[in-house]
This record gives structure tokens, C-alpha cells and sequence, in this order.
């Protein structure tokens, strides 16, 4: 054998034993015990920082509303480990055996995604935004300065005018039903985004985004039943007013206070047996119900024509009693609230009571749909609970989350005398900066969204656990503990 035939067979030699070597380590990691990891060229390498494209799941989530619907916007916008739109992250619920985990995060059917999502000031609690980002200067529509004095015969109040948007649907009520996620009959919120079962005070002032002019400056969250139409569609006001009022003439302005903290009320029942003067639809005519010449009203929802706007009229508690606390539930507070002695516009709460100001809700649903079809056959969520289907169940909550410094120069320029506050107007010449959309006329609309979406299609993205059969399954989620409460 020649040296070069040597060296031949050494390097045949050494490739066998190589070869076999390889064929024994594989059939070991391919054939090992269960706890043996197989990674093939496919695998990502995990040991690579994640890119912008993945999401960060393991962090703290931010206030968002387990089993609603969050007003958040494109990706890059969201806060901090926020989930993508559309994605579904089941969130446990300890303690709740057998109760169906409701998704984090909702399409964006669900949803207003017209509305900015400032994400910087997302977690910032309020007394930390600077108080620049809450109000702008007058630009046009309304009146520029503050009118004083009595505008007419027993007009002689002080009032602030606002306005609000669509923000998300959701099955909770952290008033009625805190902490029970998906316990509540559907609601509409508008004004804090991040709503959920276990808001409370501190969370509302201090995290979320809003869909009310002011921006995080009124983080104050308000929420009604949903509303249905004869169409399994679920019905979205185009436009929202609220009203901050005193009444009851001179002298009696000056008496008004500010919200206690933690201050939360509901206004009507959802039972029904409402009293009218205080809880009511009405037709209203114009779009988007800007003619307030309103008819049909009564304690059920009126038939209101192809072009009108269905509305939602509701007066909350003005006089709070001693017995009021903030560590009570609302079971035990809501005797504890009360209307104005001989009528809303009275200003007399009895001796001893706390008189605040006067929150006055309009919510206009524009009638659309076939031709001739009109509201009359329009419902509450909160209806079917209560065995109802007409609308006698109305009501609305409030959870206060204005910031400290713009609430008081609200309350002494435009409550605590007798002045008109046109839209928004906190002082002369400076107005609430106002939420994406709003347009800059009198009577401004501000969501432009579909007015109609499919009850079948919410329902299924924020109450996956449930069958839908008809339009009455999108009252209340009842594999997450739905019931007639709330």
C-alpha cells in the first residue's frame, strides 16, 4: 500500500466514525425522554431580543377592560404592552370556577377607533399632565365668552356645557358589580376608555384615555345600556351632551360643591317604573337631533321616524346625604343620594346634604334603516333581564374622573354663579381641547363612525363563551356569570 492509499483509507476511517457519531446523537435528541427539546431549522432563536413586531406579554397590562371593548387605535400607538386590535388574550379570573374567561382585547367593531390614543399619558396620573393638554384657545363656533346673568324668564342658572363620543361596549359595572367581570347586562361606555370591572376611583382619575372633550382632563366614566333595533343591530349615538348645571335662583348657586372623591351615582333603575321628569325618550328632529323641539316623550322608547334621532334623556342626583361614604357599595349608598325637593330645577336639597352639580345626559341615536322603519320596535339591553322589551329600563351611571384644578375653574366660573358656559367654555376665550373628529361648528358631531353594528358579531368577540340564537343573547354573558344586575 502506497502512502497516498494510506492517507486515503485514514480520512475514509475517520467520515465512517464521524457519520456515526452524528446518526447516535440524533437518534438519542429524536427518541430521548419527554423533557428532551428538538429545535429544526424553523425554530426561531430564542435567545434574540424580540423585535417590534411581537408582543410583549409577560409585562403589567394597563387598565383595559376585560370582556369590553378598548378605544385604542393603530399598533404603534397603543400603550405599553396593550394588545394588537383584534388579537384575543384570555385573562384568568381566579376564584370564578367554571366561569368562561372573557377576551382582553376586541376587533375593532366592538369599538371607536376615530378617537386619538395619547399612549404617553395612558398610565400618568392625572395631577401629572400638564393642565395645557386639557383646554385650547377659542376657535370659532359658540359663543367666545362666558354670558352672565339670566338668559330668560326662569333661566336663571349656571351651566357647562360638554361634549362626548362613543367609546367602547362592555359586559361590566364596576358601580353596580365591581369586580365581576361580564356580570352585567351589555352597556355602551363614553368618556374613559379603560373602563372595566374593577375601576374604581383612583384608576378612573389616574389611568385611561377619553373619549370627552378635555381629553384625560375628564376622565369621568359614563355608561348606558346598549340599545338594540329591529335589526340585530346595536345602535351608536352619533352624538353625546352633558350638562353640569345649578338651579333654584339667587343665592342658591353659590351652594353647590364639588364631587366628593371616589363619587359615583346611577341615575333611573334598571327595572323601569322610572319617573319621567327625571329619565325619558323623546324623538328630536334635525340631525343629529340639533332642533331639541322634541316629541313622543315618555318612559318607553317612542317610534321616531326615518331621519329623526331617537333620545336619551337623563337627570342624575343632585344632594347627597351624611350617610354617603365612599368605602360603602352601591347598595348601600344609592338611599344615600337623592333629586332636588319639589322639582330638578328646585335647587332645595334637604338640611344637611351635600348639593353638587346637576348632570343632565342627552344621547341622540339617528334613525336609519329600510324605509318606513322607524324606533318603535327599538330596546334595552337592561330590557330583557328585567322581562321588559320597550325601553323602560334606562338609566345611566357616572364614575367621576374629572382632573382637581379644571373641574374647580370649571365650577367657580360656570356653576357657582349664575352664567352660561356655551360648549365647553371654561373661561372667556378658552374651550376643552377637543377629542379627534370634533368638527369646529355650534352643535359639533363627534363620532362618525357606523351608527349600526351587528349585536351577533359584538356579542361573539366580547362573550366568545356563549351561543347567539337571537338578538336577546346579547343582553348579558352568561358563561361569564351574565345576569340581570347592573
Amino acid at each position: 500500500m502506497t502512502l497516498r492509499d494510506k492517507r486515503s483509507f485514514i480520512v475514509v476511517f475517520v467520515a465512517l466514525i464521524a457519520f456515526a457519531a452524528v446518526t447516535a446523537i440524533g437518534a438519542t435528541l429524536i427518541g430521548g425522554d419527554s423533557e428532551t427539546l428538538v429545535l429544526d431549522e424553523r425554530s426561531p432563536d430564542l435567545t434574540e431580543e424580540p423585535t417590534g413586531e411581537q408582543t410583549d406579554v409577560t409585562g403589567a397590562q394597563p387598565d383595559l377592560a376585560p370582556g369590553s371593548a378598548t378605544t385604542l387605535s393603530e399598533p404603534e400607538a397603543l400603550p405599553e404592552s396593550a394588545e394588537t386590535p383584534g388579537s384575543v388574550v384570555v385573562q384568568e379570573q381566579p376564584g370564578n370556577s367554571g366561569i368562561i374567561p372573557l377576551p382582553l382585547a376586541t376587533p375593532d367593531i366592538a369599538r371607536n377607533t376615530n378617537v386619538d390614543v395619547r399612549s404617553a399619558v395612558f398610565n400618568t396620573p392625572s395631577d401629572q399632565i400638564p393642565a395645557d393638554d386639557f383646554t385650547q384657545a377659542w376657535s370659532g363656533g359658540g359663543r367666545q365668552n362666558i354670558t352672565e346673568g339670566c338668559t330668560g324668564p326662569n333661566k336663571c342658572l349656571g351651566q357647562f356645557r360638554s361634549q362626548c363620543t362613543f367609546s367602547h361596549f362592555g359586559y361590566n359595572d364596576p358601580i353596580a358589580l365591581p369586580g365581576q367581570t361580564g356580570g352585567a347586562h351589555l352597556h355602551m361606555f363614553f368618556g374613559n376608555t379603560g373602563i372595566d370591572a374593577n375601576s374604581n376611583g383612583d384608576t378612573i382619575l389616574n389611568s385611561g384615555n377619553s373619549t370627552c372633550n378635555g381629553l384625560e382632563g375628564n376622565r369621568t366614566g359614563y355608561w348606558v345600556p346598549a340599545v338594540f333595533d329591529n335589526e340585530e343591530n346595536l345602535r351608536i349615538p352619533d352624538r353625546i351632551d352633558v350638562y353640569y348645571k345649578s338651579h333654584g335662583g339667587a343665592g342658591k348657586h353659590a351652594s353647590i360643591n364639588d364631587f366628593p372623591e371616589d363619587f359615583r351615582m346611577i341615575a333611573g333603575s334598571h327595572l323601569g317604573g322610572n319617573d319621567t321628569n327625571l329619565i325619558l325618550w323623546q324623538c328630536g328632529q334635525g340631525v343629529s337631533g340639533t332642533n331639541q323641539v322634541a316629541s313622543n316623550k315618555g318612559s318607553t322608547i317612542p317610534n321616531c321616524n326615518p331621519g329623526e334621532t331617537l333620545q336619551a334623556h337623563l337627570f342624575f342626583p343632585q344632594c347627597i346625604s351624611p350617610e354617603w361614604s365612599a368605602d360603602n357599595t352601591w347598595e348601600q349608598n344609592k338611599s344615600t343620594l337623592s333629586n332636588t325637593n319639589g322639582s330638578k330645577w328646585s335647587g332645595n336639597c334637604n338640611a344637611g346634604d351635600t348639593k353638587v352639580p346637576l348632570v343632565e345626559v342627552f344621547l341622540s341615536y339617528p334613525v336609519t334603516g329600510n324605509a318606513g322603519t322607524g324606533s318603535g320596535d327599538w330596546f334595552l339591553s337592561s330590557d330583557i333581564p328585567a322581562g321588559k322589551r320597550n325601553g323602560e329600563t334606562l338609566h345611566g351611571d357616572w364614575y367621576g374622573g374629572w382632573n382637581d384644578d379644571l373641574f374647580s375653574t370649571i365650577l367657580t366660573n360656570c356653576i357657582q354663579r349664575v352664567a352660561e358656559c356655551s360648549w365647553d367654555l371654561t373661561s372667556n376665550n378658552t374651550t376643552l381641547t377637543r377629542v379627534a373628529h370634533f368638527n369646529s361648528g355650534l352643535h359639533p358631531v363627534a363620532y362618525d363612525g357606523p351608527v349600526a353594528v351587528s349585536a351577533e358579531e359584538v356579542t361573539r368577540a366580547l362573550c366568545p363563551g356563549d351561543e347567539y340564537n337571537s338578538i336577546d343573547d346579547a343582553a348579558t354573558c352568561e358563561s361569564a356569570g351574565g345576569h340581570a344586575h347592573g
